[in-house]
């Protein structure tokens, strides 16, 4: 079954991107940036998507190994939570499918950041996990 993957387009509207056999062109050979969240509430909720080039948007149950071989990410981007799932469960689901690269949750702010990295590093020890904190 062909995965559809969601990019934005210059209208703030998004496009669906159905992604076969093939994997995901790099483009200029810029990095390919996965972004795990629930894209349909961002939407409906006025957050527009930013318009950057391979960057790839799909929710959190569709984490799969082959996701994962069809985008080959560079990098894997998520809120710290979104409501639906944390960085624990995003974590857990991509060290489940064997990816080792650099997943970064983003929090606007947080009490104990080192407490959280260890939690999410606990479990999912095969990932490269650390969060971006953004100012207030």
């Amino acid at each position: 079954m062909p995965l559809k993957l969601v990019q934005a387009k210059n209208d703030g509207t998004l496009r669906g991107r159905v992604v076969t056999e093939t994997p995901v062109a790099r483009g200029n050979g810029s990095p390919v940036m996965l972004v795990i969240g629930d894209i349909g509430r961002w939407v409906a909720r006025g957050r527009a998507l930013p318009l950057i080039e391979n960057c790839y948007f799909a929710a959190p149950w569709e984490i799969s190994p082959e996701l994962l071989r069809k985008v080959r990410p560079d990098i894997v981007l998520s809120g710290l939570t979104d409501g639906l799932v944390d960085a624990v469960e995003i974590a857990q689901s991509l060290d489940d499918t064997g990816f080792a690269g650099p997943y970064r949750a983003i929090a606007v702010s947080l009490p104990n950041p080192d407490a959280v990295r260890c939690e999410v590093r606990a479990a999912a020890p095969g990932l490269d996990f650390d969060i971006y904190i953004l100012a207030d």
